[in-house]
């Protein structure tokens, strides 16, 4: 996995989550990583950074892990699975983008 080559070397991970599902029935959502894929790579990247930290003088994120997600039309209960399963998993150990 490429971010086990960087361990260490990396403060910061932008990561983007766009959905759980696996397969749609319309095949709108060709993927390079399966949901179980995506959920390991965040994992190693949360594990490589740790929890978040801001710079309090400057309001900069110095180290951890940021997730973007955009909220796709007609999939808001997927984007309610993909927030549910990372507010579950890491709580506040990341912070969250929300696009719509």
């Amino acid at each position: 996995m490429l971010a086990m080559l960087f361990n260490q070397l990396i403060d910061l991970f932008s990561h983007v989550f766009a959905v759980m599902l696996h397969v749609t029935g319309t095949g709108s959502f060709p993927r390079a990583l399966t949901s179980a894929q995506e959920k390991q790579a965040l994992e190693e990247m949360v594990g490589q950074t740790g929890d978040f930290k801001i710079d309090e003088r400057t309001g900069l994120m110095l180290s951890g892990v940021i997730v973007r997600h955009l909220v796709l039309p007609g999939h808001v209960k997927d984007s309610q699975k993909v927030i549910r399963y990372l507010y579950e998993t890491y709580g506040d150990r990341i912070m969250i983008s929300i696009m719509n």
